[in-house]
Parts: structure tokens; sequence; C-alpha cells
């Protein structure tokens, strides 16, 4: 689980205890919380719940940069089998999501929770060590942070010719926030489309390493 929150330190608690609560002690989880060295509040919550919590947590307390960099060098630095970007308004309503979690991974390489309010929206995605390994990054370090979770939604429907699939058992609930650092965001949906071929060539390369060579590349055109 890999988090970055800033000046939220209240939420932060909430979003990683709700997780926490609710796992099934069956598996290994580790927690890892992204946090700015100029936000002494958020890094007190960091503290706060290493202290408190029977799990590995790990603190990054650098920085300020963009935030998709910072998640993936947190990805980086511990070795897992699966990995949930984690914002610090989410909250988990699934018990016993982790070994659900690790069912569903061993039958597709990423999919996405579904969200209490808004049920067809694909926001909150894990993704296996395997995917990441292919791409050689967990986000997309174009944006600051949105449009990282339509990045992999492209990817996958390159790679598999399928939609990525929403999990109905595992629900989270969430505030939604407001668009920081895309003012322009006429820009960024321009930007976005001319990164397409980039997608459709990372969804080649996730084809062959995930066992998805079979899929003829017209079958893929309505993605394009």
């Amino acid at each position: 689980v890999i988090c970055a929150s800033r000046g939220r330190p209240i939420s932060l608690i909430g979003a990683i205890k709700s997780l926490h609560m609710l796992e099934s002690n069956e598996t290994e989880v580790v927690y890892s919380i992204i946090c700015d060295e100029d936000d002494g509040p958020t890094l007190q919550a960091a503290e706060l719940l290493q202290a408190d919590m029977d799990r590995e947590v790990h603190i990054f307390n650098e920085p300020r940069d963009l935030v998709a960099r910072k998640m993936n060098k947190a990805a980086r630095s511990i070795e897992a089998d699966l990995y949930l970007p984690y914002a610090d308004d989410c909250y988990c309503l699934s018990p016993l999501w982790d070994q659900m979690s690790e069912r569903i991974a061993a039958k597709v390489p990423a999919f996405s929770w579904t969200e209490f309010g808004d049920p067809n929206n694909v926001t909150m995605l894990m993704l296996t060590h395997k995917w990441i390994d292919a791409v050689g990054y967990m986000l997309s370090e174009h944006f600051p942070f949105w449009f990282a979770d339509t990045w992999i939604q492209e990817q996958y429907a390159y790679a598999t010719g399928t939609p990525i699939g929403l999990v109905r058992q595992l629900m989270f609930a969430g505030r939604r926030g407001k668009t920081k650092q895309l003012n322009d965001l006429k820009f960024w949906f321009e930007f976005f489309s001319a990164k397409r071929t980039e997608r459709m060539e990372e969804g080649r390369k996730l084809r062959k390493v995930l066992g998805f060579d079979h899929i003829e590349e017209s079958a893929l055109q309505g993605f394009t």
C-alpha cells in the first residue's frame, strides 16, 4: 500500500486504519507513507501509524516533488507481489480485502476497486509486480496525479483487448477532491491524447510479458 499525503493528517490516519482494520491477518501487508519534509503534521501522523500498527510501515519524508515520481520511488524500494497506489481520502469498506486481492491477482495482472458512490468509475487500481516490471513504473510521471488511472486503463486495453475489471467485492468510499496542479484541463486532455502511441507501445510490451500475445493487433483497433 503506497499512500502520498499532504496537509490532511486526520484523513491519512483514517484512510490507512480502514485498510489495516479490515485485513485478514493472513497475508503480509506493507504500508508506505509519503509526506513532504515541510509538512510536520503529516509526518507526525505517519509516525503515529508506524508506532501503533502491527505492520511494517515505511515513511518517506522528502522534499516536495511530483506525486507519481515519489510513489514510483517508494514502489521500487519495496519488493511485493501486488501494489496499491492509495489516496489519503479513500476508505476501505471490504473485510478481507487483502486475501481477495491476492486471489484476483492470481488471475489478472491489474484490476480496479469499486467506488461506493460511483460504481462504474475505474480509479483505485491494483497492479502486480509483473505488470510494473514490464513497463518499468507504477504510475505515469507525465501528470501531477490525475490521468494516471486512465493511463493504466488504456495500457490494459491495449495489452488484453478487454477493459480492466471492476471488482465489486472490493469496495471503497472517499471524498471527491478538487483538481490540483491541472488548471488547464484542455491542455492536459490534449496532452494525454497525444501520448496514446506511448500507451499502445507499452500495451504491446505487456501483451508479450503477461501472456496475451495470442491477441491479434486487429482485435485492438477499437481501442485506438
